[in-house]
């Protein structure tokens, strides 16, 4: 939800709330409701304060107060209360010449980064800042569709693949195992009657997050089934070969793999947004 607040020349004159959001409108509740018909369509709504869901972040470390503080003043993350919720970990190294430093893991504590954080306030910042770019990438994996009136039904189909001697081989959308530097292609076609805008993101191994249809921040679109512009290809023919980052550790202790998800999200609307 946000909180709006809408000024007169003169003032303050309302209060709303965002209680819904009706296709590209938010509607307000307005506070006081006398001011409904004052605020009129032609307001202008500026937003004072935004919530938005907060990742959780176990702190195993013994202290902790300035990663505490720094996570309680981050908008996008909180420590977590129960440790079988926590997106990432954090841990302290004991030994050698990193002694005292942090270190981030993931959520079943195997180590998400190779590097070692100071302890420190500028250690701590970039800490930090690698957690909510991971926030980020975490809350693109668990949007919704839309609901009752902006419910929008499946129009597109997805095609995702490997290029094997310069030919397409088709892979499932879930579950595959690949190799790094496999070139990939992926496809998006509309199969309705009417024209919709599309996003495709990903999330790769390393928890961040970038927008892949970056030529067009507000959406690609996609004409009607049929049309010459019905589809989207995300990369050339050569295709697009998968990376591993290089602050990305390639082992796993335990013996557990060391394979990490990198997911593709494909997002599909009926008109133009800023996401």
């Amino acid at each position: 939800t946000a909180s709006q607040t809408a000024w007169a020349v003169l003032g303050l004159l309302a209060a709303g709330e965002v209680v819904r959001i009706d296709g590209a409108d938010a509607v307000l509740r307005i506070d006081p409701e006398s001011a409904t018909d004052a605020v009129g369509r032609g307001a202008v709504a500026v937003p004072t304060k935004l919530r938005r869901p907060r990742a959780p972040v176990q702190v195993g470390i013994a202290g902790g107060d300035a990663l505490r503080n720094r996570l309680a003043a981050s908008t996008r993350l909180v420590e977590a209360t129960d440790e079988t919720t926590a997106l990432v970990r954090i841990a302290d190294t004991s030994s050698g010449e990193t002694a005292g430093g942090l270190v981030l893991n993931d959520h079943a504590g195997q180590r998400w980064r190779v590097g070692v954080y100071p302890n420190d306030d500028t250690g701590i910042d970039r800490l930090v800042e690698d957690i909510e770019a991971i926030a980020v990438g975490h809350r693109l994996l668990d949007l919704s569709s839309g609901e009752g009136p902006n419910t929008l039904d499946p129009v597109v189909t997805i095609d995702f693949g490997t290029y094997e001697d310069g030919t397409r081989r088709r892979l499932a959308l879930h579950g595959e195992r690949l190799a790094v530097g496999s070139p990939l292609y992926l496809t998006v076609a509309n199969t309705g009657t009417d024209p919709v805008f599309v996003w495709v993101f990903d999330v790769g191994v390393s928890g961040r997050s970038s927008l892949l249809t970056n030529a067009a921040p507000s959406g690609t679109l996609l004409g009607a089934s049929g049309a010459e512009d019905d589809t989207t290809d995300l990369w050339d023919l050569d295709g697009e070969p998968l990376t591993w980052p290089a602050d990305v550790p390639t082992t796993a202790s335990g013996g557990t793999d060391p394979a990490r998800w990198e997911r593709f999200v494909v997002l599909v609307a009926d008109q133009r947004g800023d996401l």
